[in-house]
């Protein structure tokens, strides 16, 4: 668990349902170390996290300034809601712990906290042992619950696999423990990936590097994915917002320049495939015709109206395939 002390501005606004991945994004923007969010009906609300420093009111402000313009272009934003409130990285790194509960998904997994003692039916499952304290990606989730079903049925042992925006590590966990090699964790959040070398750590006595390497199981890289459009991989996953997705896709598939397919800068190897979650469903027609257009061809679709619950009917995830020859 990171150990480092630093004190935070929690800062939250209540928006309408279809405004939600846009306003994650804003925050995203202004500095925020990612976003939740909070399910209330009809509405919601987006968090997120400062530092705070003495660059916190400019960012505050900047974040303000950004709301009031997409609110007036499209509205669902309640712009006189946004507020701030300290939070110490002590209190908010100990509080997840009362509500992060073992839980079983797909077939094959089984998501818990490191001090949870394991119990006679665990034997079956893979363990992820997963303390989050400030980064995303519990388990607990709809949208990483469904990363995790489709990793299990699309990794191949020995093929090498991108987890963009990794949060805790806990997919690229899982796509190790499935077969995948190597695997490459990569987040723009210092805090994530220290959390995702912890959780690895505590997981595994596989080598961890902090650069690309082919000779480790796990490389954990800080930054964008591109900075990293020289490398290619058999399987792609990604739980993000979806203009992030929307972004990554366009390295995925179809890269033309003067009218030919090129290869430099694509990430996927043909033959592989890309999953993604973390789109809302009202914003998956234009991720779906966007990854189409790229050239891939669906394979799998998680949610949205084949949702069994509300909170399955509100997000979709999706496993879609590169072919092999185009």
């Amino acid at each position: 668990m990171i150990t480092r002390k630093m004190e935070w501005q929690q800062v939250s606004v209540d928006v309408s349902r279809y405004a939600i991945d846009l306003v994650s994004q804003l925050f995203v923007d202004a500095g925020c170390s990612g976003s939740e969010i909070e399910d209330r009906g009809d509405k919601a609300s987006v968090i997120g996290y400062l530092g705070d420093s003495p660059s916190f009111e400019e960012q505050f402000r900047q974040l303000r300034r950004a709301l009031i313009r997409a609110s007036s272009e499209v509205g669902g934003i309640k712009v006189d809601s946004l507020l701030h409130a300290p939070v110490k990285t002590d209190d908010w790194a100990e509080s997840w712990k009362d509500h992060f509960h073992p839980v079983d998904i797909g077939t094959r997994l089984r998501v818990q906290p490191s001090w949870a003692p394991l119990g006679p039916a665990n034997a079956e499952r893979i363990i992820l042992k997963i303390d989050p304290g400030m980064a995303f990606g519990t388990g607990h989730h709809v949208t990483t619950q469904y990363c995790l079903e489709l990793l299990e049925r699309h990794v191949v042992p020995g093929q090498s696999l991108l987890d963009v925006g990794t949060g805790t590590g806990i997919l690229a966990l899982a796509a190790h423990y499935l077969g995948a090699y190597p695997v490459t964790a990569l987040d723009n959040d210092p805090l994530a990936t220290e959390a995702a070398v912890d959780n690895i750590r505590r997981n595994s006595n596989a080598v961890v590097s902090r650069e690309i390497d082919g000779d480790a199981s796990f490389c954990v890289l800080l930054g964008d994915f591109s900075d990293i459009l020289s490398e290619q991989f058999h399987l792609i996953v990604a739980n993000l917002t979806s203009t992030e997705i929307l972004r990554l896709t366009h390295h995925l598939g179809r890269l033309r320049e003067s009218g030919r397919l090129r290869e430099s800068g694509r990430l996927l190897i043909p033959g592989g495939y890309f999953i993604g979650s973390g789109v809302s469903a009202e914003n998956w027609p234009a991720i779906r015709d966007t990854v189409v257009e790229a050239g891939l061809i669906m394979a799998e679709v998680l949610g949205g109206p084949n949702g069994c619950s509300k909170d399955e009917e509100e997000w979709v995830a999706f496993a879609a395939h590169l072919p092999a020859r185009e």
